[in-house]
This record gives C-alpha cells, sequence and structure tokens, in this order.
C-alpha cells in the first residue's frame, strides 16, 4: 500500500540508506545510523542511540534512551523495558536502561528487561527472557533465559 506513513518527530535524525516502513513510531532525539532498517509497527522511544547497519523487525519496542551499537539483528516483536518497578505515577521512578553491543542477534518476542546488557555477538533465543547481563558471543535461551551451554549436556 503506497503513502502510508510512519510517525517521525521532526527531531529525528535518520542515516544515509535507512528505511523506515509504515506505522513505526520514532520519538524526539532519536539517531538511527547508516544503512539501518525499521520494521512496520516498531515502536522507539526518546532519545534512543542507534548505530549502523541495525535491522529491527516489524513491531518490536525500543525503549527510551537506549543505546543500540553497530550491526545489532532485533527480530519481530522484541520487547525491551526500562522500569524495573513499574507502577503508575512512581515518585521513585528510575529509568535502567537495556544496552545491546555490537553485532548482537535478538530472536523472535524476546523481552530484554531493565538494565540488562546483550555483549558484543551474543544471541538471545525466540522467547527468551533475559534477566541478566549475557555475555559476549553467548547464546541464551529459555525463561529465564540461560547459556545454551547449560541445556545441553
Amino acid at each position: 500500500m503506497k503513502g502510508v506513513i510512519a510517525d517521525v518527530h521532526p527531531s529525528v535524525r535518520l542515516g544515509r540508506n535507512t528505511h523506515v516502513w509504515s506505522f513505526a513510531v520514532i520519538c524526539e532525539g532519536v539517531e538511527v545510523g547508516n544503512d539501518c532498517v525499521v520494521g512496520s509497527g516498531v515502536y522507539i522511544g526518546k532519545d534512543t542511540k542507534i548505530g549502523n547497519g541495525v535491522r529491527i523487525g516489524d513491531k518490536a519496542h525500543i525503549t527510551d534512551h537506549m543505546i543500540i551499537e553497530d550491526n545489532v539483528f532485533i527480530a519481530p516483536g522484541v520487547l525491551m523495558v526500562n522500569d524495573k518497578k513499574p507502577i503508575a505515577n512512581n515518585p521513585n521512578y528510575t529509568r535502567c536502561n537495556p544496552k545491546l553491543r555490537e553485532g548482537c542477534s535478538l530472536g523472535c518476542g524476546a523481552i530484554i528487561l531493565p538494565g540488562v546488557e546483550v555483549g558484543k555477538g551474543a544471541m538471545v533465543g525466540a522467547g527468551a527472557v533475559v534477566t541478566k547481563n549475557v555475555e559476549p558471543g553467548d547464546c541464551v535461551i529459555g525463561c529465564p533465559a540461560q547459556p545454551m551451554r547449560r541445556w545441553i549436556k
């Protein structure tokens, strides 16, 4: 369907050869690098920094103030959150952003909880709930996510 637009705040900086598909929402202060793809229905929260060569699948939720380094793959339906105590109007709210390091990959429907860092080249399996940092190069699966080497004996 031609002519369907995304909701991109005027302050957003998109790198060259970056494509944003229909119905995406990109909030104020976001920077997206070169050669990226933002899928249909993706939400990117304010002041998020996204590196070069990043692929974000349809309907992913990228929370505010995240850092996503170069060549990260985010599959459809991935959810990232930054609030450890989600209570409406919480006067003690403290933002705790996840971080995605260079070349990591997140499988479909993975959930990345507040403050978690997914290390360089790490892989998160589909549907995993990541409650702790993922070491560089590790592959985690399950709920809660654990390194695959623990599952294979």
